[in-house]
């Protein structure tokens, strides 16, 4: 089934948010996006995501947003100054006279990085909250369209079964008068040459036989009930 949903957890400032799209397929396909945060937490998260979803192509991706001074980036000086040295080096080498600018340093992210360092188990759980939520809708809507698409499935179901229905009294209608039609038309071809009523009668039952649906009528009801309980 395909469906959507969205999740999201918040606490004093710290807040979670997860979005998870999936599509048909016959087995179940986990794709997560996280982030550096939740890197060493995915094996969880998949748990969570199997525990609830058994089949589909699933694509979940979550968003952790610290809204606090814990979010200023930090300097890392011994690199800086030791990246500063190799740039001069290289430049000396290779007789650049171009002078430093801050924007040859501010892209590196080993001398300028966040000062995030790991997730406590109550931004964790927060997470985990805003994934389960998330699941919860998606299911939610797979659900409903689920139900939209049995509804669709029994409606054509009820529409053969009809069908089979009138095909069963017109065969039950035409039957006999076929049976004599065919008699009428084998003595037309044999003209006066002698015939054994008994025989032909016989043998025009057999190919009547032959022909009759029912066991077919039979089969293909029974098949669409089964096909109806099983939805």
């Amino acid at each position: 089934m395909t469906g959507y949903g969205k999740g999201s957890a918040v606490k004093n400032n710290f807040s979670a948010e997860v979005e998870i799209k999936s599509v048909n397929s016959r087995f179940l396909e986990l794709f997560l996006k996280l982030p550096p945060l939740l890197s060493d937490r995915e094996y969880e998260m998949r748990e969570i995501l199997k525990s609830k979803i058994k089949r589909g192509k699933i694509n979940v991706i979550v968003q952790l947003n610290q809204n606090s001074n814990s979010d200023l980036a930090v300097v890392n000086e011994a690199k800086l100054k030791g990246y500063i040295a190799l740039i001069e080096k290289i430049k000396k080498t290779a007789g650049i006279k171009e002078e430093i600018k801050l924007e040859h340093i501010i892209n590196n992210r080993e001398i300028i990085s966040s000062s995030e360092i790991s997730l406590s188990e109550t931004e964790f759980s927060l997470g985990k909250k805003a994934v389960k939520s998330a699941v919860d809708e998606l299911l939610i809507m797979r659900k409903n369209e689920g139900k939209e698409l049995a509804n669709d499935l029994t409606k054509r179901i009820k529409a053969i079964e009809r069908r089979v229905i009138l095909i069963e009294k017109e065969f039950k209608k035409n039957v006999n008068r076929h049976f004599n039609k065919l008699k009428e038309r084998l003595k037309t071809l044999i003209g006066e040459a002698e015939l054994d009523e008994q025989r032909l009668n016989f043998e025009l039952a057999a190919i009547a036989d032959k022909a009759d649906i029912t066991q077919e009528c039979v089969r293909l009801k029974s098949h669409l009930k089964f096909f109806i309980e099983s939805m």
